[in-house]
């Protein structure tokens, strides 16, 4: 049975005729993912598509296996390329084709699945990438971390002295992306037509970028005593994002091009970060990822339009992330509460109308005009609407409050002689017509 839930956040409030701030968040729908089998639980988020197609992994009995979210969030674990191996889906595009690595007697093996939501029956089974140069002597092993909208894959292969070196792979080849004579490289994140990562010549990590997929450009420092840098995403407009270390601290930053040369900037840490990192952005500039705070939780968050702004966290979670977003503004992560951790996916959409204000009305029950010979009368009612309070007036003195709202009373001092009485309900409404009464006390 589908176990997904809605919670619905309102994401920002803001007065009538006033439009939203570029930074501001929309209004999001939380869907819950179903969680995996009974004795299994999430690993990871790590991507999802224009139609809301979320991959990553579970873990069963400490082993990890890919697995892959529909629309409608229902799930089904991936097929493996051996029984006895794990695998992790790390990337999905809009055409349903996702990579990521499989690990078989501790060894890596790049993999891809030709098509992870089909239509009817089973998902195909997964193809391992090919690896430079004879195998498996030569490498140890390999990870495909990127697919882009042609079904380029790229990630890094390793050698036999255990380094990593950047490569992509079309169809079934496979290419080493030049990296300036670095010691190790990878590819971390890809668009259609560029890739960027890491390189370390001797000097730490440091962030760079393969234009046209084949043209390798070291990106700048954002900052100055940086230890190194990361390249971990880009949109389709070219904004790179990635982090930068100062301080011992991983510091979230992107990277545009202007001319022929690269531009970094830093981004914000909300109010109480300490450290953050970017894991994605979509073509209108929105970016997603978490920051941690004093207390070392992680919390997802949101960049657009150079502000900062923490995603809303259901009762209860301690820590949230938020590791995808597509086309569309969905954003795909996880919260965790004290007990359990939770995937999600948030869909911009548009806030529900407010209840209309029914204004309050109300009746005396009985005749308008009495007489009595008593000193107190009981006068009783009913009131109508949205009523909050029920209030009496006797002549000029001052107003008091009847007992009750939607059915109230009163207990009338009378004077000898005429007391006009007047009876008003108020609510969020208003205020209702008065209800009036007359009653003449014999001496």
């Amino acid at each position: 049975m589908k176990k997904s839930a809605l919670i619905l956040i309102l994401g920002m409030a803001c007065a009538a005729g006033l439009g939203l701030a570029q930074g501001a968040l929309p209004y999001y729908t939380r869907t819950l993912l179903d969680p995996p089998p009974a004795g299994s639980g999430f690993d990871s988020i790590a991507a999802i598509n224009a139609a809301g197609i979320v991959v990553g992994s579970i873990h069963t009995s400490g082993s990890r296996h890919a697995y892959r979210w529909l629309g409608d969030r229902t799930g089904a674990a991936l097929p493996e390329l051996s029984p006895a191996g794990q695998s992790y889906a790390l990337a999905v595009n809009d055409s349903a084709v996702a990579v990521g690595y499989s690990v078989v007697g501790g060894r890596d093996t790049a993999m891809r699945w030709p098509d992870v939501a089909p239509g009817a029956g089973a998902i195909p089974a997964p193809k391992a990438l090919p690896e430079p140069g004879p195998l498996p002597q030569f490498n140890t092993g390999s990870r495909a971390q990127a697919v882009n909208g042609v079904g380029i894959s790229s990630g890094y292969y390793i050698d036999s002295g255990n380094k990593k070196h950047a490569c992509y792979w079309l169809d079934t080849a496979v290419f080493k992306l030049t990296d300036g004579g670095a010691i190790e490289s990878q590819a971390l994140g890809m668009s259609n037509t560029d890739t960027v990562g890491t390189y370390d010549a001797g000097m730490g990590d440091r962030a760079c970028v393969w234009e046209a997929g084949v043209v390798f450009v070291p990106l700048p420092d954002p900052a100055a005593g940086a230890t190194s840098t990361r390249a971990i995403a880009i949109d389709a407009s070219g904004l790179i994002l990635g982090t930068y270390d100062q301080g011992g601290v991983s510091l979230p930053c992107t990277w545009s091009k202007a001319g022929a040369a690269y531009e970094p900037a830093i981004l914000p840490l909300p109010e109480n970060g300490t450290l953050a990192e970017p894991r994605a952005a979509n073509d209108s500039g929105r970016i997603v990822g978490a920051y941690e705070t004093t207390d070392m939780y992680s919390h997802a968050c949101t960049w657009q339009g150079g502000e900062v702004s923490p995603l809303p966290e259901p009762a209860g979670a301690f820590g949230s992330d938020a590791s995808a977003i597509n086309a569309s503004g969905q954003i795909a992560g996880f919260y965790q509460t004290a007990t359990e951790l939770f995937a999600y996916v948030l869909t911009p959409g548009t806030p529900p109308s407010p209840p209309a204000v029914v204004a309050p009305a109300i009746k005396i029950t009985g005749r308008k005009k009495l007489t009595t010979a008593k000193a107190k009368l009981t006068i009783k009612g009913k009131a109508t609407g949205q009523v909050t309070s029920v209030t009496y007036k006797i002549g000029s003195k001052p107003a008091k409050r009847a007992k009750g709202t939607a059915s109230w009373s009163i207990q009338a001092a009378l004077k000898p002689g005429k007391n006009k009485i007047t009876i008003t309900a108020h609510g969020p409404g208003g205020d209702s017509v008065p209800a009036k009464l007359t009653v003449t006390r014999k001496p």
